[in-house]
This record gives C-alpha cells, structure tokens and sequence, in this order.
C-alpha cells in the first residue's frame, strides 16, 4: 500500500495535460472491449494491476476535473471583470463635467489625437484618473504643456455615442493644442 500512496503522491505533482493524458490512458487501460485489450497487449495489465490502474484513473481524472473547473473560474472571473470595467467606463464617460466634456471634443470633433495641457491642470488630472486620456509622452517642455492622448476604449464609445460631450463648457473650447495656457 506504500507504493501506492507514493505514486499517488507523485501523481499529484504532475502538470494538469499530464493528469488528463494519465486518465486516458487508464481508461483505456480499465474500460477497452477484451478484443482490444489483448490486441494492444493491454490485457495483463488489466488483469493484474486493476486496483493500481483503477485507482490511477480515478486520482487522475479527479486532478483533471479540479483542474479544468480551476480554469473555468478564472475564465468566468476575468469575463466578470471584463463586464465590470466596461460598466465602469461607461460610467465615468456618461458623468463627465463640462470641463471635461470641453477637454474632450478636441479629440472627437476635431480628430485631434494628442492635446498639450498644463501639468497642473485638475481637468486633465480627473480625466487621467479616470484612465479616459493617457500621459502619451514622460519628456515635454513645461511651457508648452504635458502631451495627453484619449484611450482607445474612450475614442470609440465618443465616437459611437458623440452626445455624452454635448453641453461642455464654451469658455473651454475651442482649446488649441499649442496654447495649453488659454482658458
């Protein structure tokens, strides 16, 4: 019985592709019609190590099951995420501000990909912390002002759906790229 359990101690180390190759095996092993089995010469086998064979399988296909539903939870975890960000997102774009609504039409209505904003700037800052826009550049002249780009995600859903910036902030746009300081 020593024997056994160390082999099963072994088993259990085993890759999950291991595991499930085992449990194919032995059932092969276990459950091939008699022609088959003395046809792969599987027959002995069967016949004198049925209890090892048997409880191989078993522990492997076990392995195996735990294994794959392992995996399907965190495939069903990463969809809820998935689910979750895109709810998110839609959220911090549908309850933009008007100055933030302002900071973003030049990226919609004017194709602009990259605005220059002072590095100071609370707008520019809450649209950062929102991951809406992205610093597109660490170097930039302080003068001129931080280089931001609108994340991809964002682009999309604004383009889609170019009512969430209407009523912005006139006062605030048309900001021109290279005036980062007109307000």
């Amino acid at each position: 019985m020593d024997v056994t359990l160390g082999f099963i101690a072994q088993l259990a180390k085993l890759s999950q592709p291991v595991w499930f190759a085992l449990a194919i095996a032995t059932a092969v092993v276990l459950f091939a019609p008699p022609e088959l089995a003395e046809t792969l010469g599987i027959d002995r086998i069967r016949a004198e190590h049925t209890a090892v064979v048997g409880l191989t399988f078993v522990v492997s296909t076990s392995l195996s099951l735990v294994s794959a539903g392992q995996a399907l939870l965190r495939f069903a975890r990463f969809l809820l995420r998935r689910v979750e960000l895109k709810r998110q997102r839609s959220g911090y774009l549908r309850s933009l501000t008007p100055a933030e609504r302002a900071y973003l039409i030049p990226f919609i209505r004017d194709d602009e990909n990259t605005q220059l904003w002072p590095m100071d700037d609370g707008v520019a800052g809450g649209l950062l912390r929102k991951r809406i826009v992205y610093r597109s550049s660490n170097a930039f002249n302080v003068l001129d002002g931080v280089p931001y780009n609108l994340q991809p995600w964002a682009r999309e859903a604004l383009q889609e759906q170019p009512e969430l910036l209407d009523s912005y902030d006139p006062h605030l746009y048309p900001r021109r790229s290279n005036d980062p300081w007109r307000i």
